[in-house]
C-alpha cells in the first residue's frame, strides 16, 4: 500500500488546502494510506482542529526538521505548492520520499510532467482522484522492496 504525506503551507481554510483535503479522503477510499500535514499555523485557522501543525512558523528549522521527521513513513511527498517544496527540499533528498508537486491557485501550474534538477521533483497540473492514485503509485513503486 502506498503511502502518501500530503503537506500544506498553512492551516487556512483556502480552496487550495480545501481540495487537498478532498483528493486525501479521495486516496483513503481507493485504498492508499494518506496523511495530511501543514507546515504552520496561518491564515483564518479554518483547518486547525483537522489539520495537525508541524512547527511555530512554516519557514523555520523547526518545520524542516519535523517535515524531514514525518518524511520517514511516506512513500510519496505531496507537497501544496512550491513554497512547501522548497522547505522539504532543505531537508536533504537522500533516501527520501520521491517529492510531487501540486499547483496551487496562486502558482502557474505545468501542463505535464516536468522533472527537476535532481529529477526527484514532478510538479503537475491538477488532476482528478484517480489519475492521482495512479501517479502516487507509480512514484512510489521504485521505492519498494523487490521492484526495480
Amino acid at each position: 500500500m502506498t503511502r502518501v504525506l500530503f503537506v500544506l503551507p498553512e492551516t487556512a481554510g483556502s480552496p487550495d488546502n480545501e481540495r487537498v483535503l478532498e483528493l486525501h479522503r479521495a486516496l483513503g477510499a481507493a485504498g492508499l494510506e494518506a496523511r495530511t500535514v501543514a507546515l504552520g499555523p496561518g491564515g483564518d485557522g479554518g483547518l486547525d482542529s483537522v489539520v495537525p501543525v508541524l512547527a511555530p512558523a512554516p519557514r523555520s528549522f523547526a518545520a524542516v526538521m519535523e517535515l524531514r521527521r514525518e518524511q520517514r513513513w511516506c512513500d510519496v511527498l505531496a507537497c501544496s505548492g512550491r513554497r512547501v517544496a522548497t522547505v522539504a527540499a532543505l531537508g536533504g533528498s537522500r533516501g527520501r520520499a520521491p517529492v510531487v508537486v501540486m499547483p496551487r491557485e496562486d502558482s502557474p501550474a505545468a501542463p505535464a510532467a516536468r522533472p527537476r534538477p535532481r529529477g526527484a521533483m514532478l510538479q503537475h497540473a491538477w488532476l482528478d482522484p484517480d489519475r492521482w492514485c495512479e501517479l502516487f503509485e507509480a512514484v512510489a513503486s521504485p521505492r519498494r522492496p523487490g521492484t526495480s
